[in-house]
């Protein structure tokens, strides 16, 4: 991808929300990623949508975390344990319903996946009961 001098403007300045997305359809989703006009622009745009619904979840799930009492260091570091927990479960829930679910991982069938199915091989026999045989060895 060839990248213009507005685009690299764009680009350093775009949220990191928006460089996890285009990564991961760039890596995952390459014939999505050709199809983008202008990809710096549309992750530009998502990110900064990404960010705000990723802060309207993280909002919503410390308002419904338990409240300690501010008094001890202990009470702070849960607070901010709290915080983070309800950050991290925001952008897991934001980015598989706006980037991973949008964007399923194309699949491509390899001929070198096809051989190595082909190729494999148990590492122990299979022992499980075959009523074929036991038929003939207990006659």
């Amino acid at each position: 991808m060839k990248l213009m001098a507005d685009d690299e403007r764009i680009l350093a300045a775009m949220d990191p929300y928006g460089l996890r997305a285009m990564n991961y359809v760039r890596e995952h989703c390459p014939a999505r990623f050709a199809a983008i006009p202008n990809p710096v622009s549309y992750f530009y745009d998502l990110g900064e949508q990404l960010r705000s619904a990723v802060l309207a979840a993280e909002e919503a799930a410390e308002n419904t975390s338990a409240a300690t009492a501010p008094e001890s260091p202990e009470a702070w570091l849960a607070r901010l344990g709290r915080a983070n927990m309800a950050r991290l479960m925001a952008e897991e829930a934001v980015f598989s319903e706006m980037v991973y679910s949008a964007m399923p991982p194309e699949t491509d069938e390899d001929e070198d996946d096809l051989e190595w199915e082909a190729a494999w091989e148990p590492l122990l026999p299979d022992l499980s009961p075959r009523p074929d045989l036991e038929e003939e060895t207990h006659l």
